[in-house]
């Protein structure tokens, strides 16, 4: 019944929780970063600019714990795209502990988008791959019946001093661009 009831949540509601629940999660991670202290917003000093060693101290605002609330809220809103829980109680808790660790939730959800794009390149890096292999194999078949039907040609009677089963062309550009070809396969195929 509890679980029909969070199927049957508008999602805007459903929403509101998450936004909620994670921004008290925020609250919940700067008094654990802090030990039980707040940071209010503020204009930085140089003093307090360490982590920028290259901006202006004069233009720089800390947000304070309004930073870290609204990094709890919109990682909530992030980790429910990985974990769906099935109460409204189930829903409002993860909140909670999806904002309490919202840095370590973006991390992870851009390893994973990291990974993910990844193997798509590889995935399209082995189709490119095949695609080339086959049109050297191609090649190959097309040279092949090229040579066959140069070698084929008969010796015109004017033809002296060449023994049968020769040519008028010289093959050793031939059997170059046939090297060439299979180390091309070679190549190809140790990548795969």
């Amino acid at each position: 019944m509890v679980a029909q009831m969070l199927a049957n949540l508008p999602i805007w509601l459903a929403l509101s929780v998450t936004l909620v629940g994670g921004a008290i999660g925020g609250v919940v991670y700067e008094l654990l970063l802090l030990q039980g202290n707040i940071e209010l917003p503020h204009r930085l000093t140089a003093a307090e600019n360490f982590d920028n060693p290259h901006a202006i101290a004069a233009y720089m605002f800390d947000l304070g714990i309004w930073a870290r609330i609204l990094i709890g809220a919109f990682a909530a809103v992030a980790a429910l795209l990985v974990v769906t829980p099935e109460t409204f109680y189930k829903l409002f808790a993860a909140s909670i502990i999806a904002g309490s660790a919202g840095a370590a939730i973006f991390r992870s959800l851009q390893d994973r988008l990291l990974a993910a794009l990844a193997q798509k390149e590889a995935a399209d890096l082995r189709t490119t791959t095949n695609q080339l292999n086959a049109k050297v194999e191609d090649t190959i078949q097309a040279f092949d019946t090229l040579k066959s039907a140069i070698r084929a040609v008969p010796l015109p009677p004017t033809a002296r001093g060449l023994t049968p089963g020769s040519s008028l062309i010289d093959l050793t550009l031939v059997d170059q661009v046939e090297q060439l070809l299979n180390e091309a396969k070679g190549i190809g195929q140790q990548r795969q």
